[in-house]
Order: structure tokens, then C-alpha cells, then sequence
């Protein structure tokens, strides 16, 4: 008897196949399943062409947060937590909330900070200004910097 000293090779293509329709299959599911979230956020040109005056104000600075308001709206200052430094976001919905149940009801909402302010700050600022437990308090976001 003779035996053949010849290894069978393994194909891999039909399994590259297969593993290709799989990662198609499951970027496609995925992509239907997962909703995505969309924040409308004004350009930051409205201020200077002078229509923004009336715009609602919330400043982040290292000391904290300010809202700042049009006429007939009360200043509010938010300062950080001194044992972590975190932002007090709790209480700017709240404040939020105050100025939106006030006669005087700005439409929209500007957030200003400066370029070393990290971006997570900015972001959990803007939570705070739209989620609200009875609904979106300012849908109309404008981001600007110092």
C-alpha cells in the first residue's frame, strides 16, 4: 500500500464568505435597531446680527454655572460642588424650569463657555436644558464660546 505524503489544504474562502455576510448582516440589524438621537442647535451667527438679545443665557465657568436672562429674568448662580468639582446640572433644570414657568419666557437658549471647558460639561448643559420630566424645556440650543 502506498500512502500519499500530500496534506490536503484547507480552504478559507467559503468560511471568509460567510463570516463577510455575517458582520453585513449585523452592521444592518444594528443600524435599524439602534436609534439614533439628533439635538437641533442654532448657529451662533443669531446673536451677532442682533436678533438674540432676548435669548436666555447659561454661562459654564470654573466657578460653575450662570443663568443669565433677559429683562424680568433673575440671575442665577450655580457654583460646583467643592469636594468634586462637578456641576450642579440637578439644579440648573431647575432653574430652567423656574425661568420657563416665568411671564417673561424666552424661546430660545444660549450656552456659553470657553475652549478649555471639557466637552462633557457642555454636553450634560445641554441635557439638563431639554430633558425635563414633563418634556423639552428649550428645543432651540445656540452654542458659543468666551
Amino acid at each position: 500500500m502506498a500512502t500519499s505524503s500530500s496534506e490536503g489544504e484547507l480552504n478559507l474562502v467559503p468560511y471568509l464568505d460567510i463570516m463577510m455576510n455575517l458582520v453585513i448582516f449585523m452592521i444592518v440589524s444594528t443600524s435599524l435597531v439602534v436609534p439614533l438621537r439628533e439635538t437641533p442647535v442654532l448657529v451662533p451667527g443669531k446673536v451677532s446680527d442682533g436678533v438674540g438679545e432676548d435669548l436666555l443665557t447659561v454661562s459654564i465657568s470654573r466657578a460653575g454655572i450662570s443663568v443669565l436672562g433677559p429683562a424680568g429674568v433673575a440671575r442665577t448662580d450655580l457654583p460646583r460642588d467643592p469636594g468634586t468639582a462637578r456641576l450642579d446640572y440637578d439644579g440648573l433644570t431647575a432653574a430652567l424650569r423656574r425661568v420657563k414657568g416665568a411671564s417673561v419666557d424666552p424661546e430660545d437658549l444660549r450656552i456659553v463657555a470657553d475652549r478649555s471647558t471639557p466637552y462633557s460639561e457642555i454636553v450634560g448643559a445641554v441635557d439638563a436644558a431639554r430633558d425635563d420630566d414633563t418634556g423639552v424645556l428649550y428645543p432651540g440650543i445656540e452654542l458659543s464660546t468666551l
